[in-house]
């Protein structure tokens, strides 16, 4: 159910929310834009471009920034999000 809701995000090519919310987020979890595109699955050089608006956040981004946000705080360390992030992931192929 998970599968089909992600990929239903994905392939809408639509922004979720603007660069500036985008950037407060990385900044509200201390993190550089090399460790917030590695949480995301992205480049460095993909992240820079939608913080920076050239590109639009997609939902199926969002999706993620949102999973992050709901199991962790602002203080959770990068390392720790990565590794409850590829915990969660395993889960979905399961």
């Amino acid at each position: 159910m998970m599968g089909a809701a992600l990929n239903m995000a994905m392939s809408r090519r639509t922004s979720f929310f603007s660069p500036s919310a985008l950037r407060s987020w990385r900044k509200a979890h201390n993190l550089a834009q090399s460790e917030a595109a590695d949480l995301l699955g992205l480049s460095t050089r993909q992240f820079a471009s939608l913080e920076s608006g050239a590109s639009p956040v997609h939902k199926a981004l969002a999706l993620v920034i949102w999973l992050i946000n709901e199991i962790s705080t602002e203080q959770t360390e990068y390392e720790e999000l990565k590794d409850i992030l590829e915990r969660f992931l395993e889960t979905l192929e399961e």
